[in-house]
């Protein structure tokens, strides 16, 4: 006999069958984006129905709001900005899903339900909802150009990020101290190392699941290992820490050498507290040092920041330093990379020609170090057919690709630039050497499409295959600019409206007259 479905009545019905929901979406999640989005959709409307219903309680009322807002961030992360900037959902046909755009919603406004959230249930937030808080602090403060944030709001959220971090470092160092005086405290869970293959950034995986840390909670809490505290929970706070300090440098030196963003006493400000907020998570890191925790991603963010000092030594000394940090990990690399394209679009309208020229050959150096490096890590993990790496590794090589073509089309435009100003007298020379780097820059295209294009075994997720089809529409609509000399601005699709940020690009486009 077929089983009834059991009708929800209660609040704690609907909150039963809407974290049934969630479940089901998670079991779609590595294979069919339509179907898991189907069920989150579900969810959220048995929570929007136990908000409605009779009897609700304060602490189930707040379950419910947490959960909604722990969603949105998760969608948020996982497809509208994998990877931090990528929208995996246009590729996506959703017209037969009514109601997706009350899923979808921008940074700042699940910032905004996170805080109504914390305003109304103070007494209930726990210590898995404030790293959630902080992981939306941190994203907006990394998107101030995506959300054109003014200075008084990266002010705002700066301090908000750094009370809430220092009250959170005390919760968690306290469960640690309480877990440890328990019986059999040696099982733990210790932190795992990364591997070398770079993990996937903001897609959703840094998202803690709603967990309720009381003994006598109901049983539709949903409490997975990711909820307990342990060691790696000390070393996520500290990283995202780290990583809030080098935003707020990038952030001061683009206000000081590019984007005005921010007025002089705002810059002073930001650079005072930062600096503050570093010795502290330094003396944090100090004090946990036993616990043999995975802190690379920490270094890597005083890696930036120790190179972005260096800004007006000259790049002799910012080269020096560059490479005589070790080791030398992809992920480090990538960084590297991000680091230099940075400070060249801080100085490109300012810096004089000669700067500009050995600023973009340092980062040619780096990138050909990384296009060397994934190709062979590529190739590693290529030769076992159960690994799920593989697609993560093509994605950053064909990206490494894309940035170095792009590079060499930057030098392209300063050579240019330069000779037709008058600026140089060997035009001959200048014209041959631009030939070399535009034919370079559509050979890196060609072979980014052709590495893209290939499938990535059985192990690819739907997501790593739709941001394996992303890289390969960049550096397509890049090689087809370059071929036809021209770019139709109203034929330019959205997320390839980025092109026009580059002066080479910039220039190839027009607007067609009607």
């Amino acid at each position: 006999m077929a089983k009834k479905k059991v009708i929800s009545v209660t609040q704690e019905d609907w909150y039963i069958e809407a974290t049934e929901y969630e479940e089901q979406a998670e079991r779609w999640i590595l294979s069919d984006i339509k179907k898991t989005l189907r069920f989150y959709l579900l969810a959220l409307e048995c929570y929007e129905k136990a908000l409605q219903a009779p009897e609700a309680s304060s602490t189930g009322s707040y379950n419910i709001l947490y959960n909604e807002t722990r969603l949105f961030l998760q969608v948020y992360t996982e497809y509208l900005a994998n990877n931090g900037y990528i929208n995996v959902l246009q590729y996506i046909k959703l017209d037969d899903l009514p109601g997706i755009s009350n899923l979808n919603l921008s940074l700042p406004e699940i910032v905004q339900r996170f805080q109504a959230v914390q305003q109304r249930f103070q007494q209930e937030t726990t210590w898995d909802f404030h790293f959630n808080m902080l992981t939306c602090y941190l994203s907006l403060l990394e998107s101030v150009d995506t959300y054109n944030l003014g200075g008084e709001d990266i002010v705002q959220l700066t301090t908000n990020y750094l009370e809430l971090t220092q009250s959170l470092v005390q919760t968690v160092m306290q469960k640690l101290q309480f877990i440890s005086a328990q019986p059999n405290s040696d099982q733990l869970p210790e932190s795992v190392p990364r591997e070398e293959v770079p993990p996937n950034k903001r897609d959703g995986s840094g998202v803690m699941a709603h967990g309720n840390d009381n003994d006598d909670a109901g049983g539709s809490q949903r409490v997975e290992v990711a909820d307990q505290v342990n060691y790696e929970t000390i070393a996520e706070i500290l990283t995202n820490g780290f990583k809030c300090v080098q935003t707020l440098v990038e952030i001061c030196v683009d206000s000081r050498h590019g984007e005005g963003r921010l007025n002089p006493v705002q810059i002073n400000f930001l650079e005072d507290i930062s600096s503050k907020f570093w010795h502290q998570l330094t003396d944090i890191r100090q004090s946990v040092d036993s616990m043999g925790l995975d802190l690379s991603q920490a270094d890597i963010s005083g890696m930036v920041i120790n190179a972005l000092r260096l800004i007006n030594a000259g790049v002799p000394a910012l080269e020096q330093y560059i490479f005589s940090v070790s080791p030398r990990t992809s992920e480090m690399l990538l960084a590297q990379v991000d680091l230099l394209q940075f400070v060249i679009g801080c100085l490109e309208s300012t810096a004089d020609v000669t700067l500009q020229w050995s600023l973009c050959t340092l980062l040619n150096k780096v990138l050909e170090e990384a296009r060397r490096q994934f190709t062979h890590l590529r190739s590693k993990v290529s030769l076992d057919p159960t690994a799920d790496e593989l697609s993560r590794v093509t994605f950053h090589l064909c990206d490494i690709y894309i940035d170095s073509s792009d590079n060499e089309l930057t030098r392209y435009w300063i050579r240019r630039n330069s000779n037709d100003n008058g600026s140089n007298n060997n035009s001959d020379t200048d014209d041959k050497i631009c030939q070399v780097l535009l034919k370079n820059a559509k050979t890196l295209l060609v072979n980014a499409m052709r590495i893209a294009e290939k499938p990535c075994g059985l192990q690819e997720t739907v997501v790593d295959k739709l941001k394996r089809n992303y890289v390969f529409t960049q550096a397509k609509c890049r090689f087809q600019a370059l071929e036809n000399g021209s770019i139709v601005i109203n034929q330019i699709e959205d997320q390839d409206q980025d092109l026009l940020n580059h002066p080479f690009y910039r220039n190839l486009a027009f607007s067609p007259v009607n």
